[in-house]
């Protein structure tokens, strides 16, 4: 662990913009876990720059209604502010009004072609990357209105990209692309497009894209089996339940088909695809 001068030294040596950035995404943490804790004391710093026409300050002030964050849950007060910090220009309000619509969550009712225009509203005030997946994903799908393959593909390459600011996003839109081209319904099938989407998430350490990595390999003629056990074998370091035991059902369906010395090399070369640390 770098010590207090290093730490010191290096953010001297960020550019001003960088650490501005910074400061403020600590600042956020910091909010966050005072009212999450219940300690609250930032409560009132939030609520008086709500009333004060804050879009930000609104848009906490929707999810302390929502989960009860220093105040009594109230569902219609969370909906109004939520609704009014999206049309303020807050992106992430917006997105999240899109995917509650989607589910038919949060209280609000499922309603597709609605959540389609409030993934529009949020990309429309900056690229907020899970509006471009989600948006994404419906015009290669169809639901709720028209295909568009074509923007569905750049919208989810767009989400893709944005490592530095959403990388959970990111890898989503990574393991979307490569199973849609590997899958070959949403999109063309075509096994190399697949895994090259699948290996950029498996080098962040995603381990659905590791799995789908694994399945391309599988999928081969004739299937290269000892890359498709690797895969899944890293992958059973990195995933939750339900992904690491989809890495053990693909390491096991090609185990099945392997030799003694094949499983070995494939152990061997698991070892060397040191993708991400381990959780």
């Amino acid at each position: 662990m770098p010590s207090d001068d290093e730490i010191r030294q290096r953010l001297d040596a960020m550019p001003a913009e960088k650490r501005r950035q910074l400061a403020e995404a600590l600042d956020q943490i910091a909010l966050l876990d005072d009212l999450q804790s219940g300690k609250c004391k930032r409560a009132p710093e939030v609520t008086m720059k709500a009333i004060q026409g804050d879009p930000e300050s609104i848009y906490m002030r929707s999810e302390m209604y929502q989960k009860g964050w220093c105040i009594a849950k109230d569902l219609d007060h969370f909906h109004s502010d939520l609704e009014q910090a999206a049309t303020l220009g807050v992106a992430s309000a917006s997105s999240d009004i899109g995917i509650y619509l989607l589910r038919g969550d949060a209280g609000y009712k499922r309603n597709i072609p609605m959540a389609r225009a409030w993934f529009e509203k949020g990309i429309a005030q900056g690229n907020q990357p899970r509006s471009l997946l989600m948006l994404g994903a419906l015009l290669l799908s169809g639901d709720g209105g028209p295909k568009d393959g074509m923007r569905g593909v750049h919208l989810l390459e767009q989400a893709a990209d944005a490592r530095e600011t959403d990388i959970q996003t990111s890898s989503r839109a990574l393991a979307f692309l490569a199973s849609g081209y590997i899958q070959g319904d949403l999109l063309p099938r075509n096994l190399s497009e697949g895994r090259k989407y699948a290996l950029r998430g498996a080098r962040q350490c995603d381990a659905a894209s590791m799995n789908i990595a694994a399945t391309s390999y599988a999928l081969e003629t004739p299937p290269d089996l000892v890359d498709a056990y690797a895969w899944a074998n890293v992958a059973t370091a990195h995933g939750d339940d339900a992904t690491n035991a989809d890495a053990v059902r693909i390491r096991s369906d090609a185990e099945k088909r392997m030799t003694t010395s094949a499983i070995a090399q494939a152990q061997t070369l698991s070892r060397t695809l040191a993708v991400c640390l381990p959780k």
